[in-house]
């Protein structure tokens, strides 16, 4: 899968297994997820993602406070037709 066009803008994810997608490390930085998701060689673990599995309950709750303590993304560019 390629994931090279693809924006991830708070999203969160979790037991997801990046390296054969082309996941970039700005697409990391601009989502949340646990200590059940391996970052691909070469890039860095985002230090807003907990390094432990948490319990679903708590993971969604480190999520929330994450997410309310982001600023508005812009919508991308729109496309030349």
């Amino acid at each position: 899968t390629d994931l090279e066009d693809t924006t991830f803008d708070k999203a969160f994810v979790f037991d997801t297994e990046f390296p054969k997608t082309g996941v970039t490390q700005e697409q990391l930085a601009q989502m949340f997820a646990g200590g059940d998701t391996p970052v691909p060689p070469g890039l860095t673990r985002p230090t807003h993602w907990p390094d432990q599995t948490l319990p679903r309950d708590e993971f969604l709750n480190a999520y929330e406070a994450w997410r309310r303590d982001q600023h508005p993304t812009p919508p991308p560019d729109t496309p030349d037709t």
